[in-house]
């Protein structure tokens, strides 16, 4: 991460059982980002967001992610 400069956009769950603890890794991914646009989403949701329980925490994870590409990558060309 320290050589990536690009945009970064980390989602994490605190309850993710798979990549954790959470959200201390998420927060180290920004920690070591020496590039600009760095955000971290951290909501309490699982690895797979919730999505055996609601919709809603990927709902917002999606749209999330998709704003964050809009405004810091150039997807003009793509048809989101």
């Amino acid at each position: 991460m320290s050589r990536y400069n690009g945009p970064l956009f980390v989602a994490v769950g605190t309850k993710d059982a798979l990549v954790g603890p959470q959200p201390q890794m998420g927060k180290l991914f920004i920690k070591y980002h020496k590039g600009a646009h760095a955000e971290l989403m951290i909501r309490d949701m699982d690895h797979h967001f919730n999505v055996d329980k609601k919709v809603e925490d990927l709902d917002e994870m999606i749209d999330k992610t998709l704003g964050y590409l809009k405004k810091y990558l150039d997807v003009d060309e793509v048809d989101l």
